[in-house]
């Protein structure tokens, strides 16, 4: 198998939470992302990498989910290197929201855009579960200016990305999966193009996998 060319331009990192059971089955959230470091000259250590983004992203998104999630863990991975392995670190960060939550399958939408036009060059990322106070009378189908407004947080979060403390500046960036990428055999090809808009979507989503199993 050829080896590792040794350069980390592109690392994943999932956050990992589990939605407590309400009535059903508990559900597990993962919310995955992708960013680009700027230079390529510093070392890549993970933990400052994980240090940096539960600081600027993790706290964030779960201050805006209800307090039935309970922050499990992020796991990192280099996508440069096909047999790097994830680090998993403990976190144990609650959602921030009192109250009842909306179904698990209810989800906030970011859309994510890039610099290019096309499918490939746009991302996005469902968050849940959101909180039934997070909609109010005559716009149920909306959310309202409070759950706006935490959501626009972590939408400018992820534009503004983060430093860790090694010095590495990571932005994010949506990863190709289309050739010539290829992301199992060393040497990899990393194909990305870096994030420049995160939208909020008004209306509640949804992300049918995330539904419990039925009760009768």
């Amino acid at each position: 198998m050829p080896a590792f060319s040794g350069v980390v331009k592109v690392v994943e990192i999932k956050t990992v939470a589990n939605c407590a059971s309400a009535g059903s089955n508990s559900r597990t959230i993962n919310i995955v992302s992708h960013w680009r470091r700027t230079g390529i000259v510093l070392t890549v250590p993970k933990t400052p990498i994980d240090t940096a983004y539960q600081a600027a992203i993790a706290v964030p998104i779960f201050a805006a989910l209800n307090l039935r999630c309970t922050q499990s863990n992020n796991q990192i991975r280099y996508m440069d290197n096909a047999d790097d392995p994830y680090n998993l670190i403990a976190h144990a960060v609650v959602g921030s929201i009192a109250g009842d939550s909306m179904p698990t399958d209810q989800a906030a939408y970011l859309l994510f855009r890039t610099a290019l036009r096309g499918r490939s060059y746009r991302g996005s990322k469902h968050l849940a579960p959101m909180s039934e106070t997070d909609t109010t009378v005559a716009s149920d189908d909306l959310f309202n200016a409070a759950c706006l407004a935490r959501l626009a947080t972590i939408a400018a979060a992820f534009v503004a990305g983060f430093t860790d403390s090694t010095g590495n500046v990571w932005v994010p960036c949506i990863l190709s999966r289309r050739p010539p990428a290829q992301y199992s055999i060393n040497p990899t090809t990393v194909v990305s193009n870096d994030v420049t808009s995160v939208l909020v979507k008004k209306t509640v989503g949804s992300m049918l996998h995330r539904k419990v199993k039925s009760v009768y």
